[in-house]
Parts: structure tokens; sequence; C-alpha cells
């Protein structure tokens, strides 16, 4: 049993011995498109051929009882000597067959390899075999490969835009590289429609256009290395596109009759249409020339189109112009509280009128417009500033008058037709009770004490004897306390009977305001 043992030992030891024992791989001669074949591992040069085929013959070897089944041939790339590489082209399928007496096998593999992937020297390739079992095996040494540096000519620039009547003059130039030293250089140049050429030879040469309306052609160069031509690089040339700052210049608003024109608008362009999108409104004078009348028919919106050319025959439509024509219409809607709170800041907004350059706003009369709101006075109140917006802020006033909110867009032709709401005072109606943020010193007022429990001291810091000036104490709803004249800048206000809270103080004369939020304790 032992001696059995024994001998399954040594057999299992010499079939591994054989697996993994070495293919010897060899390159034994490699062509270079057909070529003179190279030996050796020597250097493999492609001089200036870009694209190149290589031919390898090569020989495996093996122990004759050595199994490596079906493996493959493949030729390994280095771009570096230190670089591991990678195979390129396709490898070669090496079949049991193919093993001449079990120990060899002999061949031809092909590849192709592009310039342009290698470096002009420290690139290599190599055969690498591997087995079945996927053990690879790589030839001992490398084959070097070495490339000349190609000659190669760029114009700058490689493209252009000219304007119409554009006529100034271009640089053009070549820049070459990888030239051999002493090597004999020179350029012909081709460039039809282009002043200034005169037969140059040089890399550089300065051209104009010769017309200020025709497009010059593409502007071509041959270089030419000791006496051969090389390929022909090219400027392309392109109209660039026309623009231009010209703009419709009229009114807004179409009342009656009124003139447009373009401006500025240079010498050599000219207007060749004039459009209106939606003319059943108007009637227009021209349809061509730097002006054109419309005549009101109608009323509504119309959109006024202008378009002109330059002399290279190039066209370009100017931006549309809006233009209203007649009375303006009725906002469409007219969004606030319909019920308001007494004393109260409501907000109103009208929609949008298309032509209108601000908006004209009535409240229920009596109302005032002031330049500041009195937080207690008795009508309802707008501000002059702010009043010509498309929305605004109105003091609803503490008489508690009903009526209407109403609001008219205006242009150039005047008023438009109004849009109203009915609006009335009750609980619970909208609007904000404003508040005093700090006093608004007007007067300059000093105040004390505050808090107070029974009398409360007024002293104006400045004079104003001249000036009549009433102070009056105001509960939170707006209803009038108390009232008392300021002379000689001062005044005393007997507060004892009134129930704690706040108040405000309302200093008065007859054209300013100043008030005071007090309290009573």
């Amino acid at each position: 049993m032992n001696n059995i043992f024994k001998k399954l030992t040594i057999a299992l030891y010499f079939f591994a011995l054989n697996v993994t024992a070495q293919v010897t791989v060899r390159s034994t001669q490699i062509s270079i498109n057909n070529g003179n074949p190279v030996y050796g591992c020597t250097l493999l040069d492609f001089g200036s051929i870009q694209s190149n085929t290589l031919r390898i013959s090569y020989k495996l070897t093996k122990p004759t009882n050595q199994v490596v089944g079906t493996g493959s041939l493949k030729v390994i790339f280095k771009y570096t000597p230190a670089d591991v590489g990678y195979m390129i082209g396709t490898a070669k399928t090496i079949s049991t067959g193919d093993w001449i007496s079990n120990t060899q096998a002999i061949g031809e593999i092909s590849v192709t390899i592009q310039a342009n992937l290698i470096q002009t020297t420290g690139s290599s390739i190599v055969l690498e075999y591997t087995s079945s079992s996927n053990v690879a095996n790589r030839e001992d040494c490398e084959y070097s490969l070495k490339k000349d540096l190609v000659p190669t000519f760029a114009l700058s620039p490689t493209s252009i835009s000219i304007g119409c009547g554009d006529t100034n003059p271009r640089t053009f130039s070549v820049t070459a590289s990888n030239i051999p030293a002493n090597a004999n250089v020179y350029y012909n140049w081709f460039a039809p429609g282009w002043s200034g050429l005169n037969g140059a030879t040089g890399n550089t040469v300065i051209l104009s256009p010769a017309s200020a309306t025709i497009l010059p052609s593409t502007v071509n160069v041959v270089p030419y290395l000791n006496g051969v031509a090389q390929n022909t690089i090219s400027c392309a040339v392109n109209r660039a596109a026309f623009t231009s700052s010209a703009r419709i210049i009229g009114p807004p608003a179409l009342c009656s009759t009124a003139t447009y024109t373009l401006g500025p608008l240079p010498s050599n362009v000219i207007v060749t249409n004039w459009d209106i999108q939606n003319a059943n409104n108007v009637t227009m004078s021209a349809t061509s020339g730097p002006t054109t009348t419309l005549t009101m028919n109608g009323s509504g919106t119309i959109q006024l189109i202008a378009t002109i050319a330059n002399q290279c025959g190039q066209t370009l439509v100017l931006p549309t112009v809006t233009i209203f024509v007649g009375r303006l219409p009725s906002p469409l809607s007219l969004i606030g509280p319909t019920t308001v709170r007494t004393g109260a800041l409501a907000r109103y907004q009208a929609s949008v009128v298309p032509g209108a350059t601000s908006y004209e706003w009535f409240l229920p009369y009596p109302y005032d417009t002031v330049p500041v709101f009195d937080y207690f006075g008795q009508n309802w109140a707008k501000t002059e500033l702010g009043s010509s917006e498309r929305s605004i802020s109105v003091f609803t006033g503490y008489a508690g008058t009903p009526g209407l909110i109403q609001v008219v867009a205006v242009n150039a032709c005047g008023s438009g037709g109004a849009r109203m709401l009915s609006v009335t005072h009750g609980v619970g109606g909208g609007g904000a009770i404003p508040r005093l943020s700090q006093p608004q010193k007007i007067f300059d007022t000093q105040i004390f004490p505050n808090p107070t429990s029974d009398v409360l001291q007024i002293n104006l810091k400045s004079d104003f004897s001249n000036k009549k000036i009433v102070a009056t104490l105001y509960d939170m709803l707006g209803r009038q306390l108390l009232e008392i004249d300021v002379l000689n800048s001062k005044a005393l206000l007997n507060v004892e009977d009134l129930p704690s809270g706040n108040y405000i103080l309302k200093l008065k004369s007859n054209i300013d305001v100043e008030s005071h939020q007090i309290t009573i304790k």
C-alpha cells in the first residue's frame, strides 16, 4: 500500500512539473511594411511612416511531456520601458496540433501600429504566450520602436468673421514644427478677394478685404519643405452677423397721429419694410423708408416692426415696439377688502392695463390726499407718494364713510375707464390698525412723565410762538378725549380721570402733525 502511495506522489510531482514548466518564446524575425526583416530584438525604425504593419515570425518551444493545452500568442506593446504593457492587435490561438513533435510551434503573427501611438524613442513590443492554465511567458528580449518627428504646419487664425463694410487688414501666420536643421521652407499663399499678397512667400502675410461688400474667399497656404509641397492649410472666411443699435423711436401711445423713425441709422443702412401686427386699429403712411406715420382709427394694442438692410444685402428685424392706440380700457380687476375696519390701513391693487404709464385712484368721498397719513383723521386718505401706482395703501378714516374705491389707467392719451369696488365699514373688516413705531420729531417735543397717572407735561424744545399748535389726546379707537392749546411752547394735560391704558397724543399746527404714544397707569 505504501509503495502505491509513493508512486502516485512521484507521478503527481512530475505532472505538476510538466504543467508549470516554461514555454520559451522567440521572435525570429520582424519585417516592417514587407521590408527587409530585422533580427535579434534590434531597433524597429518607423521613420516618418504613420501606419506600420509588422509581420513577426515566432518559435515556441517546450519540454516533450509538458501539457499546455490550447494557448494564445499575443503582441504586447509597452509605451515606456517601465510599463507592464498591453495586447495590441488580435491574439493568435496555438492549439495542440500546432506543436511539432510536441516540442515546438512556429508561425507568423501580424499587427499594425500607428506611429502616433509610440514615443519618439522608448516604446517597445514583446511576444507573450499564455497557456490554457493561464500561465504567461514572455520572450526575454524586446524590440525597441522609433519614429521620426513629422514636420507640421499650423495656420493662425483658422477662421475669421468679417462684417459688412469692414476692410481692415488681418494678419495670417504659419507656425512650423519638427523642421529638420538647414531645411528649405517657403510658402505659397492663395487668397482671392484679398489685397496685399504681392507674391509673399514668408510664413506671415497681412491682407485686407478688397471689397467692402463682397466677402473674400478662404485664405489658403501650401508649405514647401525642401521643394516638396505639404498639405494645404486654410483659414475659413465668414460674413459676420448683421447687428445694429438702431431702434424704433416714437410715442408709446397713439392718440390720433404720430410719426415713427429709426435711430441711430448709419448712412449705408436702409429701412426695407415697416409692418404692423393687429393693424385694424391704425393706418400707415409708408411701408419703407426711414419714417412712417400712423393714424388712429380704433383702439387697442399694436406691434410696430421695422426691417433694415445693409449694403451687403443682409437684413435685420429690429426689436418690436408695442403701441397702445386710443383710450385705455378699464382694469379687468380690482382686488381689496369690501368691508374695512375703521381707522385702519387697507391695500388695493388693480390688474395690469397694457399701455398704461400710471394709475389714478379715487376713494369714498370726501377723501384727503396728504404727504403722510394722519392716523386719527376722519376722512379716507391716500398719500401723494405712490398713489399713481397699480396698488395703493389707504387710510379708512374714523368717520365710517362708505363709498367706492375707483382706479383708472392713464397714458399720454388721458385716462381710461374706471374699475370700481364698493366698500363699507364693519366689525371684522379688512385692514390693519396702524401703530406708531416711534414719535415723529416735527416739533422736537419733550413729553413727561410717560407713563403718568395724573398730569402730562408738554415742552417744545424750539420756539413755535408764531404757530398755533394744538395738543389732542385720542384713545386707540381714534376717539378724541382731550384737547389743549400749546402756548409759549408749553402745556399741561390733566389725565387723572382717564382709565389706565395706551393713548395717542397728537400735536398739530396748520401744516404739521406729530404723534406720540402715551401710557396712563
